[in-house]
């Protein structure tokens, strides 16, 4: 786990569209005693308000999103710099 490399006083959001998902990341990260929010929601349709976020990271989830413009927009959209601090990670056999 990298839970120390988490600096001190930032908030994290996790969302995601499986409430099991979240319920086992809530599971393994909740004893490490960081304030982290967990949101079941679609990346197609993000309930964040405009330029709410400094970073996205989207791990090993866009080939699971059937329209992946509308979550490229929505990143957009909830990012303070749009089109700027995206990370995501994909491969081809999980």
């Amino acid at each position: 786990m990298n839970h120390h490399r988490l600096p001190a006083g930032w908030h994290v959001t996790l969302a995601d569209l499986s409430a099991g998902m979240l319920a086992t990341a809530h599971h393994q990260l909740n004893q490490y005693g960081h304030a982290l929010r967990f949101v079941v929601h679609d990346a197609q349709a993000l309930p964040f308000a405009d330029h709410s976020f400094d970073a996205i990271i989207a791990n090993h989830m866009l080939y699971h999103v059937p329209n992946r413009p509308a979550a490229y927009a929505e990143f957009c959209r909830v990012l303070n710099k749009p089109r700027q601090n995206i990370l995501y990670t994909s491969a081809e056999i999980n």
